[in-house]
């Protein structure tokens, strides 16, 4: 029965994640072959500054509310609405420090607004409590929400952005269905026993972000190699680069759809595995592990031997000169699944 249970939640949560990444992909692939290589560097500036606003604000709060949502209700250590407002501070200071920074960083007005529409999701993601559905392994709202969100952005897209003078645009439609997800998600949240208090206790926030920190850190590392290029190429080369550089970070991000899938189902069983059985569960731990360093280094293989004929049919010719970045973006896959496990 435990076995059925599981395997469903890993077919919602798969097929959920599928269908959002594939539109993802369609989307990408149509605003690149929309807007050119030196305009796409623009929207590439704008989304690699908001990855590090969210990870600056989330600092593994996420994680830390999925993890103690798990657990039994007797055992958890911090509430809902404690996380929230934690997440609702350090969102506001990532704003607030990203918005200085992009002005001082960058001089190109155009560049300026498309970075501070990117910003505005920070917001969003504050109060984007998918980490709580997860935690209660209701991912089938989660998937809903995402998979209407995503919709309302493609079609958005392809009905109002036409040529590379829209590209600011691009963000703001990106800003209205990070808005529709949120809304959905607090439609349908249990009113008993659910509560939400806005409060603040210094250290109740020292105590939160002790946990979180190091629940964040090992994700802020993978990531910083992978989007500080995008934020630095358009100050110090060009945006044309940014723009290369870009669609081969797009097809890894759809590579990560297992990594997620992955992390999510294990981070949500193991809390009661280990409280069942913990020498059992060591040794379940020691076969995931080597799972996922064969299946990572197969994923990370195939793209890389394949990067050329990859660009071109997604993105077109121009391009191809990303082809030799992609080959290598392709192995940051296998580090952060067995990153994942560990």
């Amino acid at each position: 029965y435990k076995m059925k249970k599981y395997s469903l939640l890993a077919l919602y949560l798969f097929s959920g994640e599928a269908l959002v990444r594939a539109i993802g992909f369609f989307t990408n692939a149509y605003i690149a072959r929309t807007l050119n290589p030196e305009v796409l560097g623009f929207i590439a500036v704008g989304s690699s500054l908001l990855t590090y606003s969210l990870l600056i604000s989330d600092s593994g709060l996420r994680t830390l509310g999925f993890l103690e949502t798990a657990k039994p209700k007797s055992e958890q250590f911090f509430s809902f609405s404690e996380i929230v407002n934690v997440k609702i501070m350090h969102g506001s200071l990532a704003f607030i420090f990203l918005t200085i920074f992009t002005f001082i960083l960058y001089s190109t007005h155009i560049l300026r607004i498309i970075c501070i529409f990117y910003l505005f999701n920070i917001f969003f993601d504050t109060l984007f409590i998918e980490w709580y559905y997860n935690g209660l392994q209701k991912f089938k709202i989660v998937a809903c929400a995402r998979i209407i969100s995503s919709l309302f952005y493609i079609i958005s897209l392809v009905l109002y952005v036409k040529t590379p003078t829209d590209a600011a645009k691009v963000p703001l439609y990106f800003f209205l269905s990070n808005m529709c997800s949120v809304v959905i998600l607090f439609i349908f949240l249990p009113t008993t026993p659910f509560t939400y208090k806005f409060a603040f206790s210094l250290k109740k926030y020292i105590d939160i972000i002790r946990q979180s920190i190091p629940l964040g850190i090992g994700t802020f590392l993978n990531m910083v190699p992978i989007y500080l290029p995008p934020v630095l190429l358009d100050k110090f080369v060009n945006s044309k680069q940014t723009g290369v550089f870009w669609v081969s970070l797009k097809i890894v991000s759809i590579m990560m759809i297992v990594d997620k899938i992955f992390s999510t189902i294990f981070m949500s069983t193991l809390p009661k595995m280990w409280v069942k059985n913990s020498r059992n569960t060591k040794q379940t731990l020691q076969s995931i592990l080597n799972f996922g360093i064969a299946l990572g280094f197969l994923f990370s293989l195939t793209i890389c031997v394949f990067s050329k004929p990859i660009i071109i049919l997604i993105y077109g010719e121009k391009y191809l000169e990303s082809s030799q970045i992609l080959s290598i973006l392709s192995w940051f896959f296998s580090f952060t699944l067995i990153n994942s496990i560990f």
